[in-house]
């Protein structure tokens, strides 16, 4: 009998079973033979992964016979929370097996159901809606999950023709469209040299959605609403995303620090990168759209500088009101020409002009216009600024913690000891990231009855430096 977890990275495996396709009783996969087992999220995936090692010296492959889609139930308890974990995947491949003295060992991997599915459905029909009712249409009527669904409205219409392709990848294509409900377009009014008026149109907020699973199920959400730390102008009311923390390194001699909050392990993927940043177009990109029912050619040239106070970030430099002055001098003169060819006719049979623009007078414009300039350069420097710090750390094991949820980290000063006195913490590394991956790591101790090591892995990214609400040397 396996003892109960008592630390904060000690585990219980209760069960493992596998569900074989033929209808048969679950097999028990005896705890002995399980080396580890990892349970992983992305927040630009939309499936759920996880692989698992066995050391098989009991003929399990040849048992059930696995040869996949076979349900995999597996049931952890740790002392995180009073109800075990249960982890429900499908065997999608067996990998790296090999024999030595009559002992098997091999990695299984598994994946959500609906992924499997995802790959035998090839869509023809005319979809239409906004991005957050096609992606909920193809879930439940096509995937036919019955997985809970969060998700957040976008503010234009679509009708698109699928051209068999699958759900998934309309839904990420939808993603990148995607502009949220609450951006609004004012139309500001500018004098040239010559005394006379202009009308420019600009955008408030930004676009850009990601689309992944979780354990609380599937989710659509925007990135200013996940980078709302206060939910105040971005908020979205069904975004599941739990703030973390504070975990922190633990400082010398401290030894009264709780090791179930302790940063085991912390390492900098990407500050930043001026030359790829300036390639993408991250500070300032011109469209170039080119309307080929009507022959009408334009520019639109999108700066960071001019959206920064009107987007939600993660860091101190939210209170910031402009962009800093790094940013905005390359920000001033576009890095980046993307081309996009339009057409807001495709969909409309009316005898007026289907464009929505006001320079081209229609009084009853397509719902269904092409709306690329508000969002072609806005979601790609959106995507890019959120990869500003991207940070891996390893902590206790937390399996509530979701991929969509935010962190609040405490990394040490790197100051001489005597600065480091009265300021533990690096004021620019600390602060509130957004979880863009986890992988939950369950370590079985040989020889092993059920018990073993458990943390977790995190990738964190945001899109600002500092301590939400505070000053930050990056702002000068």
């Amino acid at each position: 009998m396996s003892e109960l977890p008592s630390s904060a990275q000690d585990f219980e495996l209760r069960s493992c079973k596998i569900f074989p396709n033929d209808g048969r009783p679950p097999i028990n996969v005896g705890l002995s033979l399980i080396n580890y087992f990892i349970y992983s999220e992305c927040i630009t995936t939309p499936f759920i992964s996880s692989r698992m090692e066995i050391v098989d010296g009991g003929g399990l492959l040849n048992a059930v016979p696995i040869q996949g889609m076979e349900k995999v139930e597996v049931i952890c308890k740790s002392i995180i929370s009073d109800v075990p974990e249960v982890y429900v995947a499908y065997i999608f491949t067996v990998q790296g097996r090999y024999a030595q003295n009559n002992v098997q060992t091999y990695t299984i991997g598994m994946i959500s159901k609906e992924a499997l599915v995802n790959e035998t459905i090839r869509l023809n029909e005319p979809l239409q809606g906004k991005g957050d009712h096609i992606m909920k249409k193809l879930l439940v009527e096509k995937l036919e999950t019955d997985k809970e669904v969060f998700s957040e409205p976008t503010l234009f219409e679509n009708k698109i023709l699928p051209g068999r392709r699958r759900p998934f990848d309309i839904i990420a294509s939808l993603a990148q469209k995607g502009v949220s409900h609450k951006a609004t377009y004012t139309a500001p009014v500018t004098s040239e040299d010559d005394g006379s008026e202009i009308t420019q149109e600009s955008v408030k907020g930004s676009a850009g959605y990601y689309f992944w699973e979780n354990k609380r199920g599937y989710n659509f959400f925007s990135l200013d609403a996940l980078a709302d730390v206060e939910g105040n102008d971005f908020a979205a009311p069904d975004l599941k995303s739990e703030v973390w923390g504070p975990y922190a390194e633990q400082i010398a001699g401290d030894e009264n620090a709780d090791n179930q909050f302790n940063i085991q392990y912390s390492m900098f993927g990407s500050d930043m990168n001026l030359m790829e940043s300036l390639r993408k177009g991250k500070y300032a990109s011109t469209v170039a759209l080119f309307n080929i029912s009507t022959g009408f050619y334009e520019e639109a040239t999108y700066k960071i500088g001019e959206s920064w106070d009107n987007m939600a970030h993660l860091g101190g430099q939210e209170s910031h009101p402009s962009l800093p002055s790094g940013m905005s001098d390359l920000s001033k003169n576009a890095s980046r020409i993307i081309s996009a060819v339009i057409d807001h006719e495709t969909w409309y049979n009316g005898g007026n002009p289907a464009s929505p623009d006001d320079k081209d007078g229609a009084t009853d414009p397509t719902p269904y216009a092409d709306w690329a300039k508000y969002f072609v350069a806005q979601s790609i420097t959106r995507y890019e600024l959120m990869k500003q710090q991207i940070v891996t750390i390893v902590i206790s094991g937390n399996a509530e913690i979701c991929a969509g949820d935010k962190i609040d980290i405490r990394l040490k000063s790197k100051l001489p000891d005597e600065q480091s006195q009265t300021q533990p913490y690096d004021p620019e590394s600390s602060g509130v990231y957004l979880v863009y991956e986890v992988a939950h790591n369950y370590s079985l101790l040989p020889p092993s009855t059920g018990n073993g090591r458990f943390n977790s892995t995190l990738i964190l990214v945001r899109d600002s430096y500092g301590i939400h609400g505070e000053m930050t040397s990056h702002d000068f």
